[in-house]
């Protein structure tokens, strides 16, 4: 009787193993109760509790069970070969279900590379013109919008604010065969609207061309983010924007260690206060470079402020509704500030407002028009419902209230404004 009590006593050898172990599991236990809130934004609330819970519940268990396979060993009632079946099993079913939850992944998860999409030059293919529009139209009145998402994006109805000026515009304008086309897109910026301008707009000779561009050039500035690889460039070169689902696919063991980062022992990021945006400087060049095209077809130039949520004051519910200080504004160690992209879409909005007064442009400034509370806004720029028509019906009389459509302002004469190549030429510094 004492020979099999002294054989299921520990030795002091496994006496150590035992307390490393149990130390080792409470280390990982306890990481699981210090994740990083920015990085769990970007996951859905279901894969969040998935992976904390699942730890948290899995480690006290698998601990429970290993000490319960070794105190069977130790009562001589499992042979060491026989206690480590158990893993041999769960390794060996790891490799058969591998492939299965890698296609799932793949399909389910992240979803299928849609390479048609995308685009080597645009990042995302731009909007494409109606095909009757391939060429100038004559007779016809055109207007073309550009932007990023807050042009694109349509109401629950389906309606874009384009759409509603066309509407206002076609009845204060019965003889006129007016059009307004939205060639915003998503994630664009001036660059973008800039190329697609030149490249394959241009040849429509559009009336007017309205422009509104804020915050996402303002997000170039954050190259620190999960989007960009590499300090700001000029050219916008760093920031891979949408093109970093294509570039930063990674495997499934690669995004469970990457989550596991987030999830476990995550170090608070860096508030980032910034006051200076050398974004500032190609965003003015590239406002002043569309003017100058758009001049030489006798097109005129509408610039439009942005309106925004944005705001020194805001709630806790304002602030969980922000998207681009939540989750995209960060890097693995870096953030943004509220207070910055306050300043920086203050910035933008007064670029264009200096841009307009310089060259003689035409501004809508529609920023203040917007109340800055979740009533008009899903997140720091997108719009609710009601907000779509207060743009459509005050954009369209401004419109009207500029004369766009009157005979003897339908056909600007070329360069009617004072070209940023003037400005220089007459011993002033360029605004780019």
């Amino acid at each position: 009787m004492s020979d099999r009590l002294g054989k299921t006593k520990p030795s002091r050898r496994e006496l150590i193993i035992l307390l490393l172990f149990l130390s080792l599991a409470g280390y990982v236990y306890v990481g699981f109760y210090f994740p990083d809130p920015e990085a769990l934004a970007r996951f859905k609330p279901f894969y969040v509790g998935l992976i904390s819970w699942g730890a948290r519940i899995l480690v006290p268990l698998s601990v429970l069970g290993i000490l319960r396979l070794y105190r069977s060993v130790k009562k001589g009632k499992l042979s060491p070969g026989q206690a480590m079946l158990p893993f041999a099993g769960i390794i060996l079913g790891l490799f058969l279900v591998y492939p299965f939850v890698t296609y799932f992944y793949e399909k389910a998860l992240r979803g299928p590379v849609k390479l048609q999409e995308y685009h080597p030059y645009f990042q995302l293919n731009p909007p494409r013109l109606p095909d009757s529009y391939r060429t100038a139209a004559p007779g016809r009145s055109v207007l073309m919008c550009l932007g990023g998402s807050t042009t694109q994006f349509k109401d629950p109805a389906g309606r874009d604010w384009p759409s509603r000026v066309e509407a206002a515009l076609r009845r204060r304008y019965e003889n006129e065969k007016i059009d307004v086309l939205n060639m915003g897109m998503m994630w664009y910026t001036s660059l973008h609207s800039l190329m697609n301008y030149a490249v394959n707009l241009r040849s429509v000779r559009p009336r007017a061309v309205l422009v509104m561009h804020a915050i996402n050039d303002l997000l170039q500035n954050a190259d620190f983010s999960y989007f960009s690889r590499g300090p700001f460039r000029e050219d916008y070169g760093h920031f891979y924007g949408p093109l970093k689902n294509l570039v930063s696919r990674r495997s499934l063991p690669e995004t469970i260690l990457e989550m596991l980062g987030d999830f476990w022992y995550a170090k608070p990021r860096q508030v980032i206060d910034q006051t200076d945006f050398p974004g500032l400087v190609p965003f003015k060049r590239n406002i002043n470079s569309l003017i100058d095209l758009a001049e030489t077809d006798g097109t005129r130039v509408v610039l439009m402020t942005q309106p925004y949520l944005l705001k020194d004051q805001f709630t806790a519910e304002e602030k969980a509704a922000f998207h681009m200080v939540n989750t995209e504004a960060i890097g693995k160690g870096k953030r943004w500030s509220v207070a910055t992209a306050v300043r920086g879409m203050k910035a933008y909005n007064d670029a264009l407002r200096e841009i307009a007064r310089q060259r003689d442009i035409a501004l809508i400034d529609l920023e203040p028009r917007i109340p800055k509370t979740l009533e008009f806004f899903s997140d720091e720029v997108h719009y609710r419902q009601k907000t779509f028509d207060i743009i459509g019906f005050y954009v369209a009389e401004e419109l009207i209230r500029l004369n766009i459509f009157d005979a003897e302002a339908s056909r600007p004469a070329p360069s009617f404004g004072k070209s940023s190549q003037d400005r220089e030429d007459q011993g002033g510094k360029s605004e780019a």
